[in-house]
């Protein structure tokens, strides 16, 4: 449907104006159905060289199916050459397809064959079987029942002696074997006694070393006791060694505490004495008969304090008491 130009925009507009929207529309519309023309005339073009190409590809496809056709017929035409009915068969199908068929047909004549083959051995099987019975039977209508019952004793006597030859080869063989076990046996038999010795030696030389490991074990046990005992008595005796150390320790710790206490009490009244003698001499005269019984006094405790130094060896009180204590284990 064509659209109706708008003559509602073009309000305002001179005619002139009007006139050349109106051409210029026209020409691009003209323009359009141009392009739109040759784009289908190309495509028309296209199409057609494509149906001529189709075609002539057709074409070329039924030479090459009459030509392969005419090969196969070719090629059937000289297999089946002195076969016509089967020529004339195959002459509307192609050479695969009468491959399969002969393929098929060679399988089912191939298993009418064996089929064939099957009743033939069956048939000569129950031929040979009648053969056989006829055989027998004549046999039989010829000989008397005393002919019988020979042949019957014949063939157990046969089946007997065969029996007994297998018996025979069993126990050859069982011979064989045994006798084979005692050559061994021989053989092993010569070389006992040297085994026996030697086992004889071993064992003595076993119970020589037994007694002597015994009597080893003796002494080792008597010298465990005697070691036992000695430390026993080791022990007992350090003990009571101790035991003395500690109890004189402990007389001569009473002996130097005493000695301590007599030199401190000794040195404070010494000290007492100089300091009252100095005071009366500075307060009061004092006379030189206190003086002189004084510096006795002193003297006789410094005589007792060196006393005491030469018994313990030490020249230090503090030392003494360190000394004494170190020896019994006392922290300080």
């Amino acid at each position: 449907m064509r659209s109706r130009p708008d003559f509602q925009s073009m309000q305002g507009w001179t005619a002139h104006d009007q006139i050349d929207q109106l051409r210029s529309k026209l020409s691009l519309k003209d323009r359009d159905r141009q392009a739109y023309y040759e784009a289908s005339r190309r495509a028309i073009a296209k199409n057609e060289n494509l149906v001529l190409a189709l075609h002539a590809g057709n074409k070329e496809q039924r030479v090459a199916l009459a030509q392969s056709q005419n090969r196969d017929e070719e090629v059937i035409h000289q297999v089946f050459l002195e076969r016509k009915t089967t020529r004339l068969a195959m002459l509307r199908n192609t050479a695969k397809k009468a491959i399969d068929l002969m393929d098929q047909k060679g399988c089912e004549e191939a298993k009418r064959y064996n089929s064939l083959q099957h009743q033939r051995s069956m048939c000569e099987q129950r031929l040979r079987d009648l053969q056989t019975l006829l055989d027998s039977m004549e046999l039989a209508g010829s000989k008397g029942p005393k002919d019988i019952e020979q042949e019957q004793v014949i063939r157990q006597l046969e089946n007997r002696i065969d029996k007994m030859r297998i018996r025979i080869n069993t126990a050859k063989n069982i011979r064989h074997t045994y006798e084979e076990i005692l050559h061994y046996l021989k053989e092993e038999s010569l070389v006992f006694p040297e085994k026996l010795d030697a086992m004889e030696l071993a064992i003595r030389a076993q119970n020589k070393e037994l007694a002597e490991l015994r009597a080893i074990q003796q002494d080792a046990q008597l010298s465990k006791d005697v070691a036992k005992s000695d430390l026993q008595k080791q022990e007992q005796a350090h003990f009571e060694a101790k035991r003395m150390r500690e109890q004189t320790l402990n007389e001569k710790k009473k002996q130097v505490e005493k000695q301590k206490e007599f030199a401190e009490k000794a040195e404070k009244r010494a000290q007492r004495a100089t300091f009252h003698a100095d005071d009366h001499a500075h307060d009061h005269p004092v006379s030189r008969l206190s003086i002189s019984k004084s510096a006795e006094q002193i003297q006789t405790y410094e005589e007792a304090f060196r006393l005491i130094k030469e018994a313990t060896v030490v020249f230090d009180i503090n030392d003494i008491v360190w000394q004494f204590q170190r020896q019994d284990g006392i922290p300080q």
